[in-house]
């Protein structure tokens, strides 16, 4: 871009130049025509024409420096825009990057503690399952004392049985029951 803006104010100024040269040299052949023709004569130093392509060249030179001056003031504002843009973008970058992360850190953190809840409740299963069996196998005990009670039982008048399964079932269920539910976590 920087050789494409020196070249269009040289050019203009070349065509300018070029322009007016043509200009003041057909003005000077026009003089020198009616000079010749006028007769011997005193010449004029310096014609009004030549006089003015010098201050139009200073001009175009003029001109051409401050287009100069203008672009570069522009590629110094282009440039200031494109590292804010680069800032900005290098700022997105880093906070959609540390987005990301506490993303994959909430993730993290989430899929632990779902495992955490999971080991929980399966403890949890567990122990319900381990205290469900000890009171089965409570049951189970319990239920063989009856069945050996009502056994031996069997024949005995109705009061009879009445006074001595109390008694019994209180001697049984004392001692062997108690053993097994002190086993029972």
């Amino acid at each position: 871009m920087n050789a494409a803006s020196g070249i269009i104010p040289t050019l203009f100024l070349v065509i300018v130049v070029a322009s007016i040269q043509t200009h003041g040299f057909l003005d000077l052949l026009d003089e020198e025509v009616t000079d010749s023709l006028s007769g011997p004569g005193p010449r004029p130093l310096q014609s009004d024409t030549s006089k003015s392509v010098h201050e139009l060249l200073y001009d175009a030179m003029q001109t051409n420096k401050g287009c100069q001056k203008k672009i570069e003031e522009l590629q110094v504002e282009n440039n200031k825009k494109i590292l804010e843009k680069a800032a900005v973008e290098r700022n997105m970058t880093m906070e959609i990057l540390a987005l990301e992360k506490e993303k994959a850190a909430l993730e993290r953190n989430m899929t632990m503690e779902k495992a955490a809840v999971e080991r929980n409740m399966t403890m949890e299963i567990l122990a319900h399952e381990k205290e469900k069996a000890a009171l089965e196998k409570n049951m189970t005990i319990i239920k063989t004392q009856l069945d050996a009670i009502k056994t031996e039982m069997q024949g005995w008048p109705e009061t009879a049985i009445v006074g001595t399964a109390s008694w019994l079932l209180g001697r049984r269920f004392a001692g062997r029951s108690s053993q097994a539910l002190e086993r029972t976590p």
